[in-house]
């Protein structure tokens, strides 16, 4: 979580927001990535 917002909250509740958006960004980039690799290897 401190990659993508520079901090970890400190209520309990808010960490588990954050959490759940820093998989999203994590999943969406590794997507992007997945479909970069295979866009070069002409997939």
């Amino acid at each position: 979580m401190r990659y993508y917002f520079g901090s970890v909250p400190a209520d309990e509740q808010e960490f588990w927001i954050a959490y759940g958006e820093a998989l999203w960004l994590e999943e969406r980039e590794a997507k992007r990535l997945a479909h970069t690799i295979a866009k070069l290897f002409g997939g």
